[in-house]
């Protein structure tokens, strides 16, 4: 465990009540490589840290408010947090900690494992399990933080700890909007979070995070549903998460993947890409048939407010209201052609609004319809989505790489127009025509450009 990473602490001169603590030891136990490395030293923090900065030949950066110190000794490819112990000694600090597996110390002066609480067992059954019934009042962010360690590492979150996160829900509502969205994406940067977000509905915090998603449940949607509105959406998690792991039609999937950075934000897209159903519900009682008319759009509004109220940046706001507003129209398109309505001008509509976030809205809607049905079957939505993408990568992407045939410039020049909001309508309907083969040159477009003044 120790060789390759504590070699340079070795040869500090003084190491007397100095404990590497928490997450580096949990992960170096677990041969994984820590990204920082925190110890807790039982006297005169800020003296340590000086020694360990001078050996190491590092940076030294006093952190902290006033009676919370850390100082930080900085190398080019790592750090340490040194902090004061949390106690009168290294058993008391531990206990005070989060979870079992990150309540192990390694006592720098005696080399040895110090495991008071139970982590090292832990450990072994891939289980998170809370310190004490304290953990959770004291820093309620905890609460959220169960399922996402539970996420990274795969592990069963312990019974006991699950009835203590139902008990004290309520409570995440007093942690900082920053601390939970760091927390959320982490999650989603996960290979699996399904499974979790599953039991945070369960044990009801998700609801606590974001109230909105408490009218998803027993919301019952349309005869080409089988579940009801949450259901479906996790579902839906569930099947994207399948499709980005190659698992679920990976013939049509494959070219549509995204980066790996992209992934928990179209995670979070699909967590809220239905929220605006329960609002818009409808009752067709002629028909007996359930609408939700405008869902994405309403979706969307309300994706906004609760990003912000998360703070969320900017970006990625507009990323998640992009695809939510937009997820229907695949679906449009093939409902389109399976009445023998579709038209080239309705999928080049649909390429020039979508634009960059087209394979996204072809991804999001694949793993959306796979959630309809407990069993999702490949069929002729999958095929279509492989026809449109490769309209697009193929055709599409390349035409748009061309030069346009007309600019602004144009038509100040030919019809001495001045810059208004008619100059995007005008290049916008001769660039669909482009796309479309109704023209090819520049005369024919100033042509189409007249007819359209």
């Amino acid at each position: 465990m120790i060789s390759a990473y504590l070699q340079k602490l070795k040869a500090l001169p003084d190491k007397k009540g100095a404990f590497l603590v928490g997450g580096a030891v949990r992960d170096l136990l677990l041969n994984r490589n820590p990204g920082d490395f925190d110890i807790a030293v039982s006297e005169n923090a800020g003296a340590f840290a000086r020694q360990l900065a001078r050996v190491l030949k590092a940076s030294f950066v006093p952190l902290g408010k006033p009676g919370q110190d850390i100082f930080r000794v900085v190398l080019p490819d790592v750090y340490y947090d040194i902090t004061p112990l949390n106690g009168m000694n290294i058993e008391e600090d531990l206990k005070k900690r989060d979870f079992t597996i990150n309540a192990l110390a390694y006592s720098l002066e005696e080399e040895k494992m110090i495991d008071c609480t139970g982590g090292l067992a832990d450990l072994k059954k891939k289980e998170i399990r809370m310190v004490s019934d304290r953990a959770f009042p004291n820093d309620p962010l905890r609460l959220l933080r169960t399922f996402r360690f539970g996420a990274v590492f795969g592990y069963r979150i312990a019974p006991g700890t699950l009835d203590s996160v139902r008990l004290h829900a309520p409570l995440i509502r007093q942690s900082a909007g920053e601390r939970i969205r760091t927390e959320l994406l982490k999650m989603f940067a996960a290979p699996s979070a399904f499974p979790y977000l599953k039991e945070m509905a369960d044990t009801g915090l998700l609801f606590e995070i974001i109230p909105e998603m408490r009218e998803l449940s027993g919301c019952v949607q349309n005869r080409f549903h089988v579940f009801d509105v949450l259901h479906h959406t996790l579902n839906a998690l569930e099947s994207m998460e399948k499709i980005l792991a190659g698992e679920l039609w990976p013939e049509s999937a494959s070219p549509l993947l995204p980066s790996e950075e992209i992934r928990p934000l179209l995670k979070l897209t699909v967590l809220l890409h239905d929220v605006g159903k329960p609002p818009v519900r409808s009752f067709d009682p002629h028909k007996k048939q359930v609408h939700f008319y405008g869902h994405e759009k309403t979706g969307a509004e309300m994706a906004e407010m609760i990003l912000k109220k998360l703070k969320f940046s900017k970006a990625e706001i507009r990323f998640v209201c992009k695809v939510i507003r937009g997820h229907l129209r695949p679906l449009l398109l093939f409902r389109a052609g399976q009445n023998r309505t579709l038209k080239q001008k309705g999928i080049i509509r649909f390429f020039m609004k979508s634009g960059e976030y087209t394979p996204l809205l072809l991804l999001h809607a694949l793993a959306d319809d796979a959630a309809k049905s407990e069993i999702p079957e490949k069929g002729e939505f999958q095929e279509f989505v492989k026809k449109i993408y490769g309209l697009y990568s193929r055709d599409f992407l390349e035409k748009k790489s061309a030069p346009p045939l007309l600019n602004g410039h144009d038509l100040i020049r030919e019809f001495g127009l001045r810059p208004s909001p008619d100059f995007k309508r005008i290049l916008h309907i001769v660039e669909e025509a482009r796309f479309n083969g109704r023209i090819r040159s520049k005369e024919e477009a100033l042509k189409l450009a007249k007819g359209c003044l």
